[in-house]
């Protein structure tokens, strides 16, 4: 069923896609060009925000690398559009899925490391989102490598984010 799921979802990002295309051919390549980025960018914004959203009351950090593929295929069709620079439409959500995705969230306490491999996050967002980090379910399988099943990975994970949150909080008052 997921794979069926993921099919479809392809296909509906590809139909959209193509719908654009169409409706977006007949105009000057200036007005075509900045449709795209005002297309591109207002998605970009909508899957950085939507983790922190009010209406989001926990996350998984699972979800994450299911968002990983998603920036994938819309940085794809940004390239094919032939558009410079479009892909960076998604930098900001690329570096939060993979900080999140990453064994070190506590990389983003490191100065030097945030802005080199992390400077596009917006870290008022990144806050929200640990806030709400729930550990994944007794026998899941856990981005740390191996089943969390109550063991001490899903706690040292949670320990992981309790740092990262206590540095975004000071980070974030200033």
């Amino acid at each position: 069923i997921n794979n069926l799921a993921n099919f479809t979802y392809i296909i509906n990002i590809n139909n959209t896609y193509i719908y654009l295309y169409i409706r977006l051919a007949p105009l000057p390549p200036a007005m075509r060009e900045a449709a795209h980025y005002a297309t591109f960018k207002r998605a970009a914004d909508r899957m950085v925000a939507a983790p922190a959203a009010a209406r989001v009351r926990k996350v998984a950090f699972e979800s994450f690398a299911r968002l990983g593929q998603d920036v994938n295929l819309l940085s794809k069709l940004a390239d094919e559009t032939g558009i410079a620079g479009l892909r960076e439409c998604f930098k900001s959500v690329s570096q939060m899925v993979a900080l999140l995705t990453s064994n070190n969230i506590a990389a983003i306490a490191d100065e030097v490391d945030r802005f080199q491999r992390f400077g596009s996050v917006d870290l008022r967002l990144l806050k929200a989102v640990l806030d709400k980090y729930r550990e994944p379910a007794s026998g899941a399988l856990s981005l740390l490598g191996g089943l969390a099943g109550g063991s001490s990975a899903a706690a040292g994970r949670r320990k992981e984010v309790d740092a990262a949150l206590r540095k975004l909080r000071e980070l974030v008052r200033e």
